[in-house]
């Protein structure tokens, strides 16, 4: 099966295009507000409740009968087949509730990956058993699964949702370096009218949707147990878990990564949605900034800042005008986006016919030249990052090569 795009892993949009569904929100609009304002009172009371209650099967119960009067609707095939010896599980991830969720089936933990260890954080289900580096991260793993008096580890190694739909993303290989055993787990999300999630979106407005749509089901089942082989790197062992779990759920596994995801996430907001787009085509237009008054420190600092971000963009592609630098900087508001974009042809520009002559000797410009018609990028960000690199080495060697020569004309 052919890989799919990585756009094709997710939704951008909530709501579906069909006019009947379209219809049938709009009737059910009133009511949801109304289930959703209810569900947001009785789901504080429900949070105070779990919090009360000690751990164990008691609380889960409780718990789980609780929020279906919250919409959240769980299923599991046989409970039988979850092994309580194995201490890592691992899952695709669909939502932002999916360790909650099967933290009803049985008690399991899951370790903060992003974000500084808080309250919110707890209160959501993570707990900080160290992020500072992946190898920290598993050394605090493996001592906490060696104690058979804790509960086992809930582990989303795509660290990303997807849709669930059509792939899923790699697996990172440190998730399979805690255990030689662990047991996956498929998951999938169903909602009427409304997606499970969209790309971009936060925990909350999630959380939201969930109270004001009717139900939302998770369904779980439990796969046989996998243990790595001897002569088996976390790498091959990662993939074949993966191949296993696109399998059973019949989705692809892809080479796509969650810095993919957020990568994607970031040229589509930077490229596609500007934060300052509108409804009208003319405030889609980028403006070149205006002058900021002198009387007002922070926006002179402010200018300071863009005017060295354009100058650091400037080194790089002297053929191109600080005033279109100037202006990319200003939506994007990062160095290596603007350069990017100028050298992909996403911002269109007429070189600057006055500075070219000086920019390198004529062997020289036309190597960067060739450099800059390159077709596209690589599928991976990696691939991508190494393209840009190449670019702008053969740059920055032209611009160190006609210094060279103009201090040895200087000195002469």
């Amino acid at each position: 099966m052919a890989c799919p795009a990585i756009e094709e892993l997710f939704v951008k949009s909530r709501f579906v295009s069909d006019p009947f569904t379209l219809f049938i929100f709009l009737v059910y609009l009133p009511f949801g507000v109304c289930l959703l304002l209810l569900r947001v009172f009785i789901g504080l009371h429900i949070f105070l409740v779990a919090s009360a209650l000690p751990e164990g099967t008691i609380r889960r119960i409780i718990v789980r009968v609780m929020c279906v009067v919250l919409g959240v609707i769980l299923w599991q095939d046989d409970p039988r087949k979850r092994d309580s010896q194995t201490k890592v599980v691992v899952s695709n991830h669909v939502s932002h509730f999916d360790y909650n969720v099967l933290g009803l089936l049985s008690p399991f933990v899951t370790p903060l990956l992003e974000g500084p260890p808080s309250i919110l954080a707890w209160a959501r289900g993570f707990i900080d058993l160290g992020q500072q580096d992946r190898a920290t991260l598993v050394a605090t793993c493996r001592k906490f699964c060696s104690k058979q008096a804790n509960p086992a580890l809930l582990l989303f190694p795509e660290e990303a949702c997807t849709s669930g739909k059509v792939g899923l993303l790699k697996f990172s290989s440190w998730a399979f370096a805690i255990s030689l055993s662990v047991q996956p787990a498929t998951l999938s999300v169903h909602r009427p009218v409304v997606a499970v999630n969209v790309l971009g979106s936060s925990w909350l407005y999630d959380l939201l949707w969930t109270f004001f749509v009717p139900c939302t089901v998770y369904q779980v089942r439990w796969l046989p147990v996998e243990t790595k082989k001897e002569n088996q790197t976390h790498e091959e062992f990662a993939k074949l878990v993966q191949e296993l779990l696109g399998s059973a759920l019949a989705l692809v596994p892809t080479p796509y990564s969650s810095a993919d995801k957020a990568e994607l996430i970031k040229r589509l907001a930077h490229e596609e949605h500007p934060p300052s787009a509108g409804f009208w085509p003319e405030m889609n237009t980028p403006t070149i900034p205006q002058q900021v008054p002198l009387g007002d420190p922070g926006a002179v600092g402010g200018e300071m800042q863009l005017l060295n971000k354009a100058r650091k963009v400037k080194e790089v592609l002297p053929h191109v005008p600080l005033g279109i630098i100037s202006v990319d900087l200003a939506q994007t508001g990062c160095v290596d986006v603007t350069i990017t974009n100028l050298l992909e042809g996403r911002v269109h520009y007429e070189s600057d016919e006055m500075a070219s002559p000086q920019v390198a000797p004529s062997g020289c410009l036309q190597g960067a030249r060739a450099s800059l018609v390159a077709p596209v990028f690589g599928s991976t960000s990696s691939q991508r990052h190494q393209s840009l690199q190449q670019r702008k080495s053969v740059l920055l060697n032209c611009a160190l090569r006609k210094y060279q020569e103009k201090r040895g004309s200087e000195t002469s």
